[in-house]
């Protein structure tokens, strides 16, 4: 039996998907400081800010939606099974992440690549 999506609970968690990528992209554009000079560039920064104030909560509040449901399966095996359905995901996508910001680091900003140090004590 397959459940039925609620979708005006997938439009609001698109919407905000769809912000905070644009958040991300407004702050790409914020930390090059070639642009301070730009009259929009104050537009961009307002909007980086307003979408920044409510995002994470409203994606909270979408989690809450849920929680009921969650808080019916709260036995050991119902996290096991989340467990080794996120953990590969995770993993994969962080390696991903983590090979194309040394790939592109030096096209950066902020050079986000894997940076190796040594410290001499």
């Amino acid at each position: 039996m397959k459940k039925e999506r609620i979708e005006w609970v997938d439009l609001y968690k698109g919407i905000l998907i769809f912000l905070v990528v644009l958040g991300h992209g407004f702050q790409g554009i914020a930390s090059d400081n070639s642009l301070n000079t730009v009259v929009s560039f104050s537009s961009i920064l307002n909007a980086k800010l307003i979408i920044y104030s409510f995002h994470m909560p409203a994606f909270f509040l979408a989690a809450g939606f849920f929680a009921r449901s969650l808080y019916t399966k709260t036995n050991i095996s119902y996290f096991k099974i989340k467990l080794r359905r996120l953990i590969p995901p995770y993993f994969i996508w962080s390696f991903i992440t983590a090979l194309a910001m040394q790939l592109a680091s030096g096209q950066t900003n902020s050079g986000l690549g894997l940076k190796i140090s040594c410290y001499h004590l």
